[in-house]
This record gives structure tokens, C-alpha cells and sequence, in this order.
């Protein structure tokens, strides 16, 4: 049985009322492999998008950052942990 299910953040939910935005509970330290992570968005060039747009490599980037603020390290990616319901 999983017990917690993780839940990434959702750029639909930017436009949600505050209490159901998404607010990431559990984080991942990226700060090891974010220039790999970054490199890889680049290469599908059908997804990137505008700087000044989430799902671009520098929001991406600046994101992460942020998200590793949260934690006192470099960069992380944020999640929710939600309880598994069977």
C-alpha cells in the first residue's frame, strides 16, 4: 500500500482562489542536478516557452531557487503530499 501520494505543481492552479492553491509540504534538493534538469527542458523546443512564462527554462530555474530557499539549500522542487485514500 502507498500511503502519501506527491502532488507537482499545477500552473492551472495560479489562477485558483488562495486556499486552494497549491502549497508544496515536502521538498527534493535539486541543487545537484539542476543544470541537468535545465538542459534537458531546452531540448524539446516545442515546449519552451517565453522567459517571462512559466514552462520556460528561467522560471524554471528562478522557481527552483526560490523553492530551495524554502529549505536552505541551492534549489528544490516543491510537492504536496496528499494521505492515499483505498
Amino acid at each position: 500500500m502507498v500511503p502519501y501520494v506527491l502532488a507537482y505543481d499545477n500552473t492551472s492552479l495560479f489562477w485558483s482562489l488562495e486556499r486552494e492553491k497549491f502549497h508544496a509540504n515536502f521538498y527534493v534538493d535539486t541543487t545537484a542536478f539542476l543544470e541537468v534538469k535545465l538542459a534537458a527542458l531546452r531540448l524539446h523546443a516545442s515546449q519552451i516557452r517565453e522567459p517571462e512564462f512559466h514552462g520556460s527554462p528561467e522560471s524554471l530555474e528562478l522557481m527552483s531557487r526560490l523553492r530551495g530557499r524554502e529549505i536552505s539549500v541551492d534549489s528544490a522542487e516543491g510537492f504536496m503530499t496528499m494521505r492515499a485514500v483505498f
